[in-house]
């Protein structure tokens, strides 16, 4: 993973040095794609396994052909957009093809996790509301092949939705456990994930449906986005700032 990351930002470099914007923008593809299939992989690990404890549910076990179709058509994607960046022409139906069987695959998957059963607890519709970005924004990505949207809608259901709400989701949870504290929602915390998983919707199919309001989409992601942080940075950044409440390490 590290290789591939290094590999597309010496891809943006030389786009960079050589004006080459195509090449710049295939190398942030897949860079985003990389980085979804590190949630795809993390968010199977531990999604499930938090709901199961938090709501005292027996967790599903995992079924090895939805696993291995999970996970290799996510990086078969990743494979692809590589091949696309280094110049190799694909046609739009085999990416899109596998974009499609990686969409179905982690749906049905998410879906064996009892996200509806979380909705009174926020660390955890937060974590499967960034994770059903990860289909959104792929789904998204084959229109964008098909020539319906732009490809940049794609991307923010992946980026804000997925990377943005699953990044605060897990913060919000890790970070008090790693400091010696009960893991609970503390105020505001549902506001700023249902404010980011708000920016997602409006920046990524709601943009797609009402190219109209761009303007407003932009800014209203924006707000949505920072007051998300901002929300978080209120409740964690003195915490985080000094030794674990039980004396531990760490």
């Amino acid at each position: 993973m590290l290789l591939l990351f290094a590999t597309a930002n010496l891809a943006m470099h030389l786009g960079v040095m050589q004006g080459d914007a195509e090449l710049i923008r295939q190398a942030a593809y897949l860079a985003v794609l990389l980085i979804t299939l590190m949630m795809t992989v993390v968010g199977g690990r531990v999604i499930g396994m938090f709901t199961a404890n938090r709501l005292g549910r027996t967790k599903p076990d995992p079924i090895p052909l939805l696993e291995g179709v999970t996970l290799a058509s996510t990086a078969g994607v990743v494979i692809l957009q590589l091949v696309i960046m280094l110049g190799v022409a694909i046609p739009a139906s085999l990416i899109g093809g596998m974009m499609l069987l990686a969409a179905l695959a982690n749906t049905v998957r998410m879906a064996r996790w009892g996200g509806l059963h979380s909705w009174r607890e926020p660390l955890l519709w937060g974590l499967h509301g960034s994770y059903a970005c990860i289909p959104l924004g792929l789904i998204m990505w084959v229109l964008a092949l098909m020539g319906l949207i732009r490809t940049e809608l794609a991307i923010h259901a992946l980026t804000i939705g997925g990377m943005g709400a699953m990044m605060l989701a897990m913060m919000a949870r890790v970070s008090l456990g790693h400091t010696g504290r009960p893991v609970r929602t503390l105020p505001g915390m549902g506001v700023a994930l249902g404010f980011m998983l708000i920016a997602a919707l409006v920046r990524s199919p709601v943009l797609a449906i009402f190219p109209q309001i761009t303007h407003w989409t932009y800014t209203l992601s924006i707000i949505f986005w920072c007051v998300a942080y901002a929300i978080f940075l209120v409740h964690y950044t003195w915490p985080l700032m000094q030794a674990r409440v039980d004396g531990q390490d760490g």
